[in-house]
């Protein structure tokens, strides 16, 4: 499979009011990412994003919870 440069792939961030670690809340999501394939989870604790293929992007809303 052909890997798609990180600089191409669908962005995203996620913000917490302070209450939730952001952090710690996607340090629970497991992907199978080859390298370069994406990235996710900088940042500190009250706000991170990445860059991840649309299909791990789904699968990792799924393990969070949500309809994906």
């Amino acid at each position: 499979s052909t890997v798609t440069p990180a600089y191409c792939l669908p962005r995203f961030s996620m913000r917490s009011s302070g209450e939730i670690s952001v952090l710690e809340l996607l340090g629970k999501v497991k992907l199978d990412l080859a390298e370069g394939e994406g990235n996710f989870g900088n940042g500190h604790d009250q706000a991170s994003g990445g860059s991840l293929p649309v299909d791990q992007f789904n699968s990792m809303l799924r393990q969070l919870g949500f309809d994906a």
